[in-house]
């Protein structure tokens, strides 16, 4: 199964697209010979303000991931269903002790 990530292009996101996402789509798109004003559009885009459907900063959004976050129990089931993504997109896995 390994062999088959080779022919794909994982691009990593997060609530910040200053991080992982910029750098991985910018890195796309040069490969792709995208023009340097495109991606610096692109970039542009994705780094000012958010989307009209955007939750991160909604109180229910808050709630619940601090929430999930505080809780062992969740975070463990979190951690089962998600394993193969964290290794596969070397995220780092919660610290489920600390906790």
């Amino acid at each position: 199964m390994q062999t088959y990530y080779r022919n794909y292009d994982f691009i990593r996101y997060s609530s910040d697209p200053s991080g992982t996402l910029l750098d991985d789509l910018s890195r796309i798109l040069k490969e792709q010979n995208v023009s340097s004003s495109a991606i610096s559009y692109i970039s542009q885009s994705l780094s000012t303000g958010r989307t009209s459907h955007s939750t991160i900063t909604t109180k229910s959004r808050v709630f619940l991931e601090q929430r999930l976050r505080s809780s062992p129990y969740l975070m463990e089931q979190i951690v089962r269903l998600f394993y193969h993504d964290y290794v596969l997109l070397h995220y780092p896995l919660p610290d489920l002790n600390s906790l």
